[in-house]
């Protein structure tokens, strides 16, 4: 089919307005002279064998992860396409204003005579032709198949669902030499056309539950890259094992759970929620002012105990303050991930509240590098966050970790007696200090109370790991993993 040119992405849209009344799908490609392929495709054969081992690595990892084993295998590759992960999956939409947002943004810089593309085709034409023509076509090869379009409504993928998405699962090379129906809208490529969506409705800023989880997947992606790296220059990796962070390698008759720790199955659902009804509360009003001690002040006057208890089934937004400040999308990005991350989960809106604004004195009180990244919490007036520890969800200590601040006293307040009585025995001790406690190991339910561990979270963990680690409101966070839940330490230490 030939391509039919105009002079902009608003002309363009006109006719691509007109084919989504009929039911057509749209993908935008930054370069209109490209063929619809999909990014395994374009790789090699070690590239795709690559590309199958990171699936496979996904599907096992959410196996371990209690609110995705269940998730079918066709949710999975959807959210490895979705993440950037080459599959035989290649992204339409059912609305040509996504489609149009990808022409003008997926390719980096655009050049002056650049010409985009929405790519669109007929799915009712398209699926009769590998019916009956592209049948006969492909009876001659052995094994070979059919492509197919594909519908995958994936529970909290909130990318997925503001973009409209679908798939067309493709596994034959070079598709338009076969279905020659690709119809192709091509205009100068420029990403500042007012018609273009923003960035938010492509690439929402709050983050679903789902979208939290996978952060961990990513982040051990990045670990694994790093330790072939340092491997193959010839170093070698210990690996500590499982008893080795359980209280039994120093106490052996181990150390009993509090029985309060029967409260952290509550902790372990998902919800499910999507886009459309999540994403939907009207921007909170911030004023621009000089300090970000104002906008910190302001955050705190609009999200009072009330308020998070009348709205946390929505995800939060903020309105422009006026001027581009790097510390105060900052601000933003920390309030933004600590309501996201704290809502869906049993804390009351009194805890929320106090988090939010430990997180925000924490926030100000840090020292930070040129870019206004955190570099280190300074001490506050009360002398606190004193040891540095390290936590993981994972039982044998690899993979993705958060890390935070406690200070000493609510550190020591936190241990359950049953440990403080072993421990003291064990050293030949009579006062405990923070720093030797932390020195022996334990599972997080042989060293605290559930109901305390959930305090300090809710008083240090949680508002240190969001200064230290999720203010980054760049793509960067995705793999800086930040832990919301007492639930799901499995190993707590130093850092």
């Amino acid at each position: 089919m030939k391509p039919r040119y105009f002079n902009s992405v608003s002309e363009a849209l006109v006719i691509a307005r007109e084919l989504q009344t009929k039911g057509f799908l749209f993908r935008g490609q930054s370069n209109a002279e490209w063929f619809v392929t999909s990014t395994a495709e374009r790789l090699s054969n070690e590239g795709v064998a690559e590309a199958h081992d990171t699936v496979e690595r996904l599907k096992q990892w959410a196996r371990q992860i209690p609110q995705l084993k269940d998730f079918p295998l066709d949710s999975l590759i959807a959210i490895a396409q979705h993440y950037g992960i080459p599959t035989f999956f290649i992204d339409f939409t059912d609305d040509p204003e996504v489609a149009a947002f990808f022409a003008c943004n997926s390719g980096g810089t655009p050049k002056p005579d650049q010409r985009a593309a929405i790519v669109y085709f007929d799915p009712i034409r398209f699926n009769e032709f590998w019916s009956n023509e592209g049948a006969k076509l492909l009876a001659n090869t052995p094994g070979a198949e059919a492509p197919e379009i594909i519908r995958i409504d994936v529970q909290n993928l909130w990318r997925l669902q503001t973009q409209r998405g679908c798939f067309l699962w493709n596994p034959l090379a070079h598709i338009e030499r076969l279905y020659k129906e690709f119809g192709r809208l091509t205009f100068s490529c420029r990403q500042d056309d007012p018609s273009l969506l923003p960035e938010e409705r492509i690439y929402p800023r709050n983050e679903s539950a789902l979208e939290q989880l996978l952060k961990g997947f990513f982040m051990n992606e990045q670990i694994r890259r790093g330790n072939a790296l340092i491997e193959s220059a010839g170093f070698i990796i210990e690996r500590v094992g499982n008893k080795g962070f359980d209280a039994t390698s120093w106490w052996p008759n181990g150390i009993q759970p509090t029985a309060d720790w029967a409260e952290a199955l509550k902790w372990e659902s998902l919800p499910n929620e999507r886009a459309e009804t999540t994403l939907v509360s009207p921007p909170l009003p911030l004023r621009w002012s000089e300090t970000i001690r104002s906008i910190g002040d302001q955050i705190l006057a609009t999200l009072t105990t009330p308020f998070i208890s009348n709205n946390r089934h929505a995800g939060l937004f903020f309105s422009e303050t006026g001027a581009v400040d790097p510390i105060v999308d900052r601000l933003k990005a920390c309030t933004r991930r600590l309501w996201n991350g704290m809502r869906i989960l049993p804390y009351d809106a009194e805890e929320i509240r106090e988090a939010l604004e430990a997180t925000i004195q924490a926030f100000l009180s840090a020292r930070r590098t040129p870019d206004g990244a955190a570099l280190q919490l300074s001490d506050l007036p009360s002398g606190k966050f004193r040891q540095r520890v390290q936590f993981t969800k994972n039982p044998e200590g690899s993979g993705d970790y958060s890390q935070g601040f406690v200070s000493n006293e609510n550190l020591i307040g936190a241990h359950s007696s049953a440990f403080l009585q072993a421990a003291l025995t064990y050293l030949g001790n009579s006062t405990p200090e923070a720093f030797t406690l932390l020195r022996l190991p334990a599972r997080p339910w042989q060293r605290f109370s559930f109901a305390a561990l959930r305090r300090l979270m809710v008083q240090e963990l949680i508002p240190t790991q969001l200064v230290l680690r999720g203010e980054d409101p760049t793509t960067n966070a995705l793999n800086r993993m930040i832990y919301f839940s007492p639930a799901d330490l499995k190993i707590f230490g130093l850092a």
